[in-house]
């Protein structure tokens, strides 16, 4: 008896499964970024020192989609601060992180 079917059919239906959640959990962050008015373009930032929006930038590897959504996570986590302040927020826990 071969047990290929049952595998892939199980495969199958995990990956519709993940690919479900993946799509509801996109959505829901949508929904609560308009909510309280977080674009899903890149963060304003208008009022950020050149030096920490470059330090940030680079510790990430260039990678302006992460730090995109390091700054809209903080936003939602934290609500209502400055803009600077999410930003040093963001390399404050990314530098403590990469100790640990």
């Amino acid at each position: 008896m071969s047990y290929f079917p049952i595998i892939a059919g199980a495969m199958a239906l995990w990956g519709l499964w993940w690919g479900f959640k993946k799509w509801q959990r996109q959505r829901i962050l949508g929904r609560l970024n308009r909510s309280i008015g977080i674009s899903q373009q890149a963060p304003s930032i208008g009022k950020v020192a050149p030096h920490i929006r470059q330090k940030l930038i680079k510790s990430l590897g260039n990678n302006h989609a992460t730090v995109d959504r390091l700054i809209n996570n903080a936003k939602l986590r934290n609500p209502g601060e400055p803009e600077q302040w999410y930003w040093e927020k963001v390399l404050y826990e990314l530098e403590r992180d990469r100790w640990r």
